[in-house]
């Protein structure tokens, strides 16, 4: 297998860790295939943007950053949500 084979079955490989870390730490707040699709889609602006080295550690920064976000925006739209319950 030559050099270039080899790196992009080492990407492949840390990209399917990072997915599944982030399934691991969104259990239970976003279901897998959301988690999945959120990681492929921070790697693909990732590549688009030129980005080569260390891309399954910006995915991975990337990916949790925004996932993290969409937990807390569904928590405070949630708390709102309650609070109107309450009122009306």
């Amino acid at each position: 297998m030559g050099h270039t084979a080899m790196r992009v079955v080492d990407e492949r490989r840390d990209l399917l860790e990072v997915g599944q870390r982030l399934v691991q730490e969104f259990r239970g707040r976003r279901c897998a295939g959301a988690v999945l699709s959120e990681v492929t889609i921070c790697r693909a602006v990732l590549v688009r943007s030129g980005v080569r080295a260390g891309l399954a550690a910006a995915t991975e920064a990337m990916a949790r950053c925004r996932l993290q976000r969409r937990a807390e925006a569904d928590a405070a739209e949630e708390l709102a949500r309650r609070r109107a319950a309450r009122v009306g």
